[in-house]
């Protein structure tokens, strides 16, 4: 299990019950928060991927680079 943190802008006990044990670290002025979550890193990424949008993933940074790398390749599909 591995701890991560992410932002999220829709109702957040969306995330919360996805994410057994899961907790609101910190509300933003935007209205989003901040939520840490201890997840299998695979599954975690299946479902922050389907957040669209509405997800920023902030820790850890190899999470954050994944994600980066995922949505990169998924974009450059659409570029040919």
């Amino acid at each position: 299990m591995t701890r991560i943190q992410f932002s999220y802008r829709y109702y957040e006990q969306t995330a919360l019950d996805f994410f057994p044990r899961s907790r609101v670290v910190k509300y933003n002025e935007d209205g989003s928060v901040v939520i840490e979550a201890f997840a299998k890193v695979d599954g975690a990424v299946l479902w922050l991927l389907s957040q669209g949008e509405a997800v920023k993933v902030l820790a850890p940074q190899s999470l954050v680079e994944r994600m980066k790398e995922t949505l990169t390749n998924t974009r450059n599909q659409y570029l040919d």
